[in-house]
């Protein structure tokens, strides 16, 4: 979901301005034609002007931040430019302040249609929000709102993902999400140059749009005298705004024309510096197919470039050769210039060619999106819970602070833990049913959290609302999944897709993505296929069913992607081939998106990283058992590019006490598998009867193939087994999601 859905979506829940009032255009002074931007011929600009804000900021570690998201049309395709503007640009406020900005939002490009959908807001940034990664991030963003931003464009999603790390420090202090300019010109609007201000509601004051005027780009409302005799600032200690101003070029300098196509042009120059014709010549076609190329130049722009280089170009050769030889330069660069003049018809000839190809072949990926097996559209909230031992539970809607809570969360983790771990035995329901219930009462003691909760599941099916617990390595120990809703009846992992996230000291990048409709939607574009490990270890006690598992999976996994066009290839490892050595060698292959183990899971609650799978040493099964252990998972998966692991196999999600790395490197399996930098783990917290577990997880696969979503997966798997509520497999699994 995108930053604008995300807004439009907390509209009942934080102080936000969704539409941009704009200021009429009678009323800017200087005036400027405020007349619609014509395609082709304009080029569009979009800034922050102004910010009026009430921020209180206490502490060094306190300040501004400013984010935004500007969507339009680049060319053929329609591109999103991510802005960040980090503390150091609005300085230390400890007051009402009124900024001078004057920030570009978008790069100045030509204008090709549509209008400009732009989303962002103003942060109040704490704790590591205010460090160096804010100066990095508006650097690099700055780039992207200047000349030559298209060779940047890559740039986008790293920015993005920097700017949702600082907006996790911060608090959305006023934001919007807005369209301008999308009715079309043929109905007499359509983007046009001019202000727009984006408020903060105020029962304190109220503005009357009519009373609104720029005044050398800043904010004014009009007095009894009229506009422009009579005007004044709005009051600071009451009102807070954001000004934005559209801009509109008709033409560009013929220096900047020719800084579109750097490169080209200067190779142009370094041939003339030699003197030799031929070269230049070949240089010239080539300076010339870039500037009619160029997205980055209007029509009209593009004709002064050609002419603009024709120019240059005599000019440098006149001065190479001083007056004496004028003339004669004049001839040859005659030559030179009717060569070029043919040179170019046969460019544009080739150019128009190619704008065609492109053309066709743009459509034809426009076809295949909208065949993509997978929509990525789907209108889905992602809420975030973050849980420290001792610290006040916080909310995110969408990677947007919502909530800071004000109450200390006093969770007794190792209690939690040790009473998950004992609910297996017996009453397990009525445990459970406990414990969950205790936890919602923990978690829930500051009501503002879990507003968004309760906003959120208005309007939205269950299974869309994807819930997300975030916290420390020790905070896997606390069972989330057993939390019961607030009638005292419904689970909420029957009733939302739900994962885990640990975040902290220790806790590794993401190396890749994990599985999601985009991956698969990249597989399909790419003719790809999924590449799937399923390993079978039937160790003593004997586990005659993940033979079983691993041969169904091998045979209905081609078919389950196959309805969505993705062609799955399976390497089936039974017990008798699954030998250690064979395992660590698949695994060490990296040819896998996917491992599936099947067999015993063994947790050493002592030494938690003696943890592991037992294999055995030769075929046959034959030989003693050799374990896996955590050390060895992770060295065999840490260069791979394996997205996913799948533990059917007893108490693979077991966790150990934090304090154990003073003498462990590794707290149990899925910790090992998380350090390799997997970014996706779904293991069992209890042990697990193995007809359960295969029955889960072909289940699982199911959905898997049907959703795109993991997590989705998970809880469509969970409610099928649960019309049976006696087998444990539908309560115990954890899902961990770093990615």
């Amino acid at each position: 979901m995108g930053i604008l859905d995300t807004l439009s979506r907390l509209r009942a829940l934080v102080p936000l301005t969704f539409g941009l009032v704009p200021v009429p255009p009678s009323r800017v002074d200087p005036p400027e034609d405020a007349s619609a931007c014509v395609e082709g011929k304009h080029y569009v600009r979009l800034w922050l002007t102004e910010v009026q804000h009430g921020v209180q900021t206490e502490g060094k570690n306190e300040g501004l931040a400013f984010f935004a998201r500007s969507g339009f049309q680049y060319g053929t395709q329609l591109v999103a430019i991510p802005t960040f503007l980090g503390p150091s640009s609005f300085g230390t406020a400890a007051s009402a302040t009124r900024l001078s900005i004057n920030h570009a939002l978008t790069p100045l490009f030509p204008y090709r249609g549509g209008g400009i959908n732009c989303s962002g807001a103003l942060l109040h940034t704490t704790g590591r929000a205010e460090g160096s990664g804010s100066a990095l991030l508006e650097q690099l963003s700055g780039r992207l709102s200047s000349a030559g931003f298209s060779r940047l464009l890559d740039l986008s999603d790293i920015i993005s993902d920097g700017i949702q790390g600082v907006m996790r420090e911060s608090k959305l202090h006023l934001g919007f999400a807005s369209a301008i300019g999308r009715d079309a010109p043929a109905q007499g609007r359509g983007l046009a140059p001019g202000y727009f201000v984006v408020f903060k509601p105020s029962a304190e004051a109220v503005i009357d749009p009519e009373t609104l005027c720029v005044m050398n780009g800043s904010l004014r409302v009009i007095g009894s005298g009229g506009f422009p005799g009579d005007t004044q600032p709005l009051p600071a200690e009451k009102i807070e705004y954001l000004l934005l101003r559209v801009e509109r070029l008709s033409q560009r300098p013929e220096g900047a024309v020719l800084a579109e196509i750097g490169t080209a042009w200067q190779q142009v120059m370094d041939a003339a510096r030699l003197g030799d014709d031929a070269l230049i010549q070949e240089a010239f076609k080539r300076a010339m197919s870039a500037v009619l190329l160029s997205r980055d130049l209007t029509e009209p722009d593009k004709d002064v470039g050609i002419a603009a280089m024709h120019t240059q170009l005599s000019k440098m050769q006149i001065a190479m050769t001083g007056n004496a030889g004028a003339s004669k330069e004049i001839a040859r660069l005659g030559n030179i210039e009717r060569a070029s003049v043919e040179a170019a018809s046969t460019a544009k000839e080739g150019v128009a060619a190619d704008l065609a190809k492109e053309r066709q072949l743009e459509r034809a990926a426009e076809q295949a999106a909208a065949t993509e097996p997978f929509p990525e559209d789907v209108d889905h909230t992602v809420l975030v819970f973050e849980c420290k031992p001792d610290t006040p539970l916080r909310a995110e809607i969408d990677g947007l602070n919502v909530f800071l809570g004000d109450t200390l969360i006093k969770l007794n983790v190792s209690n939690h833990a040790r009473r998950a771990d004992e609910a297996f035995s017996g009453d397990w329901r009525f445990k459970m049913t406990n414990q969950g219930t205790e936890l919602l009462e923990a978690l829930s003691k500051d009501q503002r959290v879990w507003e968004p909760y309760t906003a959120a599941t208005q309007g939205i099916a269950d299974r869309r609302l994807r819930l997300r617990f975030r916290g420390t390595l020790e905070m896997l120990r606390v069972p989330f999944e057993f939390l019961i809703g607030r009638n005292g009846r419904e689970h909420l992992v029957l009733r939302h897709p739900l994962g885990r996230t640990v975040m902290g000291e220790g806790v590794p990048f993401r190396k890749r993505q994990g599985l999601s409709r985009r991956f698969f939607n990249g597989l399909y574009r790419r003719g790809a296929d999924l590449n799937i490990l399923a390993v079978a270890s039937n160790t003593p006690p004997e586990l005659p069913r993940v033979d079983h598992e691993v041969r169904t999976l091998s045979d209905a996994l081609p078919d389950m992607f196959r309805a969505k066009g993705i062609n799955v290839r399976v390497k089936p490892l039974l017990s008798e081939d699954a030998t250690y050595d064979t395992v660590i060698n698949e695994l060490r292959s990296g040819k896998y998106d996917i491992v599936h183990y099947a067999g015993h899971g063994v947790y050493d609650e002592k030494a938690p990283e003696e943890s592991h799978l037992p294999l055995h040493e030769a075929r046959g099964r034959s030989g003693g058992i050799k374990p896996l252990k955590v050390p060895a998972l992770k060295s065999a998966l840490e260069e791979s590019k394996v997205r996913f692991v799948y533990l059917s196999c007893c108490v693979g999600a077991a966790q150990g006490e934090p304090f154990k790395l003073q003498d462990y490197d590794f707290l149990g399996i899925t910790d090992g598998l998380l350090q390799a930098g997997i970014p996706s783990v779904l293991g069992y917290r209890w042990p697990v009867v193995d007809s359960g577990g295969e029955k889960l997880a072909i289940a699982f696969y199911r959905y898997l193939a049907q959703e795109g979503e993991t997590d989705t997966a998970l809880l469509l798997a969970r409610r099928e087994i649960s019309e049976n509520r006696d087998d444990r497999s539908w309560v115990s699994p954890v899902l961990l999601l770093q990615a």
